[in-house]
């Protein structure tokens, strides 16, 4: 099966590559050692990529440019925008197998309540028949809490599940969310977080977003 590899978003953090690849589940990797934290995004950078350079791009509501910027040692840093979402290719419809995309995150990501767009990593759902999508927002909070938000009433108020766990720091963690024609999963290092499915199928596209004012870097994304 074929393998794209395309550059990838990190707001103020060190090189990041997103992955494609085939159906196999994906090999737990050692995060790498923690280090001093990022330091903040430059003014400007060098090279700007649009997301039609580097794979498919679809938005919730308008269309616009979802700017990546390279500075000059190469690292790559977001430029922050409304809602800039990095969409996958379209995924086979229910009951077709599962599938999973693995994150490596670094710092804390503090949540914002009652925003369309707060602090954390979004997962976007978009529909393949094409009904309404739907977005959850992982928050690693103060005290190494980890809460998942879904959006709903145009924010993301509501959560529906929280877990405590040793994941703050500043140091590196793998997040991972496992798919499934009607549910999903997401883990932290290996530990189950949350377990979540409203009889929705989630065919279509899967989508990545960073917003906020916390620190995260995305290593590795792959699709299987």
């Amino acid at each position: 099966m074929r393998r794209r590899m395309f550059a990838c978003l990190a707001f103020g953090a060190a090189p990041a590559a997103l992955a494609l690849g085939g159906m196999p589940a994906l090999a737990q990797k050692a995060p790498p050692p923690a280090g001093p934290a990022p330091a903040a995004p430059p003014a400007g950078g060098q090279t700007a990529y649009t997301m039609g350079e580097i794979g498919r791009r679809v938005r919730y509501g308008r269309q616009g440019a979802w700017l990546v910027q390279a500075t000059g040692d190469g690292a790559l840093t977001f430029a922050n925008e409304t809602d800039p979402t990095a969409w996958t290719a379209a995924l086979t419809a229910p009951p077709g197998p599962a599938y999973a995309v693995e994150v490596l995150v670094n710092g804390d990501i503090p949540a914002v309540e009652g925003h369309a767009v707060g602090a954390g990593i979004v997962f976007a759902f978009q529909r393949g028949d094409g009904g309404p999508g739907r977005r959850y927002r992982v928050a690693m909070l103060a005290g190494d809490t980890l809460s998942v938000y879904r959006y709903a009433d145009g924010g993301f108020a509501r959560s529906v599940s929280s877990r405590n766990g040793a994941w703050g720091g500043g140091g590196w963690h793998a997040m991972r969310l496992t798919v499934r024609p009607e549910s999903f999963a997401i883990a932290m290092d290996g530990q189950q977080v949350a377990s979540i499915g409203d009889g929705e199928p989630l065919s279509g596209e899967v989508g990545v977003m960073v917003s906020g004012t916390g620190r995260a870097a995305f290593r590795e994304l792959r699709l299987g």
